[in-house]
């Protein structure tokens, strides 16, 4: 697939969770905490299913991924240190089916002492970015308001994106 294919997809897939991000923030809190619980249990079993640091915490505390339900039973998860990810990034931290080569590897600054990897892959960046947008549009910013933002100069592009050559943001 082109890199044109995949940046097209990549900002439909943006708009899209950002769509439905949009729309969820006025569902009712029943409802709300209710998709809350089904991604925690959802998560939970993946955790115990494909990462062999979290089954093995799971086992040592014997926790059965099922026992997690609701936000409430988050007190029966065992703890998990920084250092123990650390120690055992990344054979046992990420998923034996994920491609590290197909992923972003950002580390967190060390201020604490020693930097923490993060991995995430195309869809969970095009996700962190709609819900990064999403406070901006709810609290009135409109797609074609100036804005700007002070981050780190490692951060900025030498060429401005798609969107703002079109004026968004």
């Amino acid at each position: 697939m082109s890199l044109r294919k995949l940046v097209f997809l990549s900002n439909l897939r943006k708009a899209w969770n950002l769509y439905k991000l949009m729309k969820s923030q006025w569902k009712p809190y029943k409802e709300l905490k209710e998709l809350q619980e089904k991604k925690l249990r959802a998560i939970v079993r993946y955790a115990y299913q494909n990462i062999p640091l979290y089954h093995e915490k799971f086992k040592t505390a014997g926790t059965r991924p099922e026992e997690i339900k609701t936000i409430e039973d988050l007190t029966k998860l065992p703890f998990t240190t920084k250092s123990e990810i650390q120690a055992n990034f990344p054979e046992k931290v990420i998923a034996p089916h994920v491609d590290l080569s197909k992923c972003w590897t950002p580390r967190t600054s060390g201020s604490t002492g020693k930097p923490l990897t993060i991995v995430y892959d195309e869809q969970a960046e095009d996700f962190e970015k709609a819900t990064a947008l999403r406070p901006n549009l709810s609290c009135g910013q409109g797609l074609l308001d100036k804005w700007i933002v002070i981050t780190s100069p490692h951060h900025i592009k030498d060429k401005k994106r798609w969107f703002q050559r079109v004026g968004f943001f």
